[in-house]
């Protein structure tokens, strides 16, 4: 198998074309071919030192005692805002980084985005800002 990728809009690279060969391509060997993962692989290939150093810059993703709902839901805009650009499920690529259950995290986006430091969610395939 051959993937190229363009990379779109928002900097994060995409995969636009997959060749396929040996064996007959069958909608069942169409429907194996991980496009998530391959575009997850990707981008943290292509630009993974920028992006270690990106994530490693953000302070760490914890609630501190006293700091108000607003500060935390920016911190939160800014850790998603940058896995984004690199992996196509962000808020699952950031509860696995800290060690929190998604549905927290997905908690504390929506949150996020209630506040305005967030853009409104996506609705239908895929996830993403």
């Amino acid at each position: 198998m051959f993937a190229r990728f363009e990379q779109g809009s928002t900097g994060r690279w995409l995969l636009t074309g997959v060749l396929l060969l040996g064996e007959a391509v069958t909608a069942d060997r169409l429907r194996k071919v991980p496009v998530a993962a391959l575009e997850n692989s990707w981008n943290l290939t292509v630009d993974g030192g920028d992006f270690r150093a990106e994530v490693e810059a953000l302070p760490p993703l914890k609630r501190e005692p006293g700091m108000p709902p607003e500060e935390f839901s920016d911190l939160v805009a800014q850790h998603y805002t940058t896995w984004a650009r690199y992996v196509a499920h962000p808020a699952d690529a950031m509860a696995a980084e800290h060690g929190i259950k998604v549905p927290t995290v997905h908690t504390w986006i929506r949150e996020a985005r209630l506040r305005g430091f967030l853009p409104p969610a996506r609705r239908g395939k895929g996830r993403g800002l």
